[in-house]
């Protein structure tokens, strides 16, 4: 269980409602937390910290302030792999736990705070608007296809900030209430300024083309759902003893027949989730690793027997969705043998047919990211050269090592 040993409260958010929920459930679990009141929401850290010291000071501390910008982003899909648009809820900032290979660990050079969150409220309207702004969104990438002759099998470059800034000038942090005739109209309107910031020259004739065929692209596009990742930057059962989201988005699951989520986690801090109605909008993904890979690797996290009961506790829920990763495969000594064990552990102890998918995938790594897991993991043989060398492959351009990813 993550427990805090530093909490730093800005002034912003010091008589948040929230922020004494924050402080009183940490108090429980660590009389002795200090607390400490900050001018803003990037303090400084303490001056004699190198790389690591910087990184685990992150890792026991947590930064409670308000958000300035929207809670919702899309994600930026960085390297070169197929996956679809992906909207992401950030309700926390950075995560408890310490994973060697995760690529948050990029976060603590630039963003060197976990944050939590006390204005989540308007969290609500931002999810509802972001509904027709997502048919919106894929819309626009439709236009982009059909200009291009060519299905995309990822966003675009640069359509990341173009979404984030489209949302933001409709949605104003859920300010306004945002229609399906709302988002049309703003299209329609402004196709031509928005295919030219996604540098998509037009000639007329092209320009009157896409227009025509903007209605057919949001009726198609209204068949594809949002299903909103509240868990791509944290862990966010590992934190929900002392965040309390997981209860504050299933009440929105509950109360909104169209609102869905999804999170990742390798945590079996589930239970506010399950005493909700979930009506199978609702997919949790649980992380799996041997467990002597989880003990070498996966620091701050809970063990194997831990995760597969939270799987177990979610497949007798019956009404939420579960999906297994195994990810990634480390080649530890006898390593065929350690993963074929696990599968077969899980497939033993778990309901197949309450299992919606199985991801397994190799480990990535940025480029930029392998010189500096040293510094956080000076004893680490994460990198050493005879583990790269077999789990590691260089694949085109992309500047990410990376194994094929397996679907089952």
């Amino acid at each position: 269980m993550f427990i805090p040993k530093l909490i730093q409260v800005t002034e912003e958010a010091k008589d948040d409602a929230l922020t004494k929920e924050y402080l009183d459930r940490c108090k429980f679990i660590n009389p002795k937390v200090k607390v400490v009141y900050v001018e803003n929401s990037k303090p400084e850290l303490p001056a004699h910290l190198d790389a690591a010291g910087r990184y685990h000071h992150m890792k026991e501390t947590l930064l409670i302030c308000r958000r300035s910008s929207s809670f919702i982003e899309t994600f930026e899909s960085p390297g070169h792999i197929v996956e679809r648009m992906s909207t992401m809820v950030k309700s926390v900032f950075n995560c408890s736990s310490s994973c060697e290979f995760c690529y948050l660990g990029k976060t603590a050079l630039r963003q060197q705070h976990q944050k939590l969150y006390s204005n989540i409220d308007v969290i609500e309207q931002e999810m509802l608007n972001e509904i027709p702004i997502h048919i919106g969104l894929n819309t626009i990438l439709s236009a982009y296809a059909f200009y291009n002759e060519s299905p995309l099998l990822k966003i675009p470059p640069g359509f990341k900030k173009f979404a984030d800034e489209f949302r933001n000038k409709l949605s104003r942090m859920g300010k306004n209430k945002i229609s399906q005739e709302d988002v049309s109209k703003y299209i329609n309107d402004n196709l031509a300024e928005i295919l030219l910031k996604l540098d998509v020259p037009l000639a007329q004739q092209q320009y009157f083309n896409i227009k025509k065929q903007l209605p057919s692209y949001f009726a198609e596009n209204k068949k594809f759902d949002v299903s909103f990742n509240i868990g791509e930057y944290t862990d966010i059962g590992a934190i929900d003893h002392i965040s309390g989201h997981l209860n504050f988005f299933a009440g929105l699951v509950e109360k909104h027949k169209n609102i869905k989520i999804n999170f990742m986690s390798k945590s079996p801090n589930l239970t506010s989730l399950l005493k909700a109605q979930c009506d199978n909008r609702v997919l949790v993904t649980i992380g799996f690793n041997p467990q002597s890979v989880i003990d070498k690797y996966e620091h701050g996290t809970y063990s194997l027997k831990e995760r597969i009961a939270a799987a177990k506790q979610v497949q007798k829920k019956g009404d939420i969705n579960l999906k297994l990763e195994i990810e990634p495969i480390i080649f530890i000594p006898d390593y065929e043998k350690e993963y074929i064990k696990l599968i077969r552990k899980l497939l033993k102890e778990l309901d197949v047919n309450k299992i919606s998918k199985i991801t397994m995938g190799g480990i990535r790594l940025a480029a930029d990211y392998r010189g500096i897991i040293p510094q956080y993991f000076p004893d680490t043989d994460l990198l050493d050269m005879h583990m790269e060398n077999q789990m590691l492959v260089m694949i085109g351009t992309d500047t990410r090592l990376k194994n094929v990813l397996i679907f089952i």
